[in-house]
């Protein structure tokens, strides 16, 4: 029953793991093509709203992937 116990924690905690890695490499990516793309576009035309909206959607992403990985 342990051994089962134990492996039962040990997929819950890859599954964490899983969840925070996918959040900060979409945050990053997010946020870099947002960055890309509004420093590429002319300011506060369409496609610089979008980087904008990317940029900030990437920050929301990399901080939601490290604060589940906090403890406090």
């Amino acid at each position: 029953m342990a051994l089962i116990d134990s492996l039962r924690r040990s997929l819950d905690r890859a599954r964490d793991v899983e969840r925070f890695v996918r959040f900060v490499v979409a945050g990053g990516l997010a946020l870099v093509a947002g960055l890309w793309l509004a420093a590429l576009s002319a300011l506060w035309s369409l496609p610089w709203a979008v980087g904008v909206v990317l940029s900030f959607g990437g920050v929301g992403g990399l901080a939601v992937g490290i604060r589940s990985e906090l403890v406090y």
